[in-house]
């Protein structure tokens, strides 16, 4: 990543050192948006999803994360065990126009979703029209009012200088942002990366709000976690580590944790951290 400070660079190579233990699997499967955003998802895949999301005595995720015409039945499988719904609008492109985001957003909260994932209009972002994108997150800000908590997607992978990507987040946690969320996992540019996740960390330190940050895009294994654990347990300290305001965006991952936990037998050797991609 361009012009990216030593201060940081420093802070994400002491996380990369990170391993993997039964004790970051546990927070990892705390902290996790179990997600299914996929062209083929069906009302059995999501149903199966649903009864992963709960692993009796090891506890559940934090949240499910599907698409919007899913989620009156993800509600009713979920709701009552404190699983958090989530969904996605204008998802992946960030395109969209504001009033159509505000209903989109309303209708979703009516459908049961607790939780907003809305992507920035980065594109607009990057040309320079700001307006264009806060106008949409304005709009899903003021459609989840006190209902549902806003998750702004920046598709970090798309940001190749640092200043632009502290700007982005910034922008939409000015725009209300309750979480900045890396990416939405479908960029042929790659998903989060330990850089821009201390920049999205540092843009919520400086901006002084009480927001959350969602590591989504490329997570596969509890050492992918347990680096990204330590990353925001160092600049945000012990207390960041709570389903109000650290979450992995997953749907694969979930499979190592209960490998690691010992939940179910391991297929391969002890998971190792797949290195998070760099800029």
């Amino acid at each position: 990543m361009k012009n990216f400070p030593e201060r940081l660079a420093e802070i994400v190579e002491k996380a990369r050192a990170a391993k993997p233990d039964a004790t970051t699997a546990s927070v990892s499967l705390h902290s996790l948006d179990l997600t299914s955003l996929n062209d083929d998802d069906t009302p059995e895949k999501i149903e199966a999803l649903t009864k992963k999301a709960d692993q009796g005595k090891l506890g559940h995720v934090a949240a499910t994360c599907v698409y919007p015409k899913f989620l009156r039945q993800v509600f009713n499988a979920t709701a009552k065990k404190d699983i958090n719904r989530a969904t996605v609008i204008n998802f992946p492109s960030g395109k969209g126009d504001p009033a159509e985001t505000y209903m989109a957003a309303k209708t979703a909260i009516y459908n049961g979703a607790n939780e907003i994932d809305i992507v920035l209009d980065y594109d607009s972002f990057m040309k320079g029209d700001t307006a264009a994108a806060a106008a949409l997150l304005r709009a899903a800000r003021k459609a989840c009012g006190e209902d549902a908590k806003l998750k702004v997607i920046l598709e970090s992978a798309a940001f190749d200088d640092y200043h632009d990507l502290y700007a982005a987040g910034r922008l939409a946690l000015d725009c209300g942002a309750d979480f900045l969320k890396t990416s939405t996992g479908k960029s042929a540019k790659g998903g989060a990366s330990l850089e821009a996740v201390a920049t999205l960390l540092e843009a919520i330190v400086e901006s002084g709000k009480p927001a959350g940050l969602k590591v989504s895009g490329g997570v596969k294994t509890v050492g992918d976690c347990a680096q990204y654990i330590a990353l925001a347990r160092g600049m945000m300290g012990e207390d960041f580590i709570s389903t109000n305001t650290f979450r992995i965006g997953a749907s694969g991952v979930l499979t190592d944790i209960l490998q690691v936990l010992g939940a179910i037998p391991a297929t391969a050797p002890a998971a190792k951290p797949s290195v998070p991609a760099t800029y």
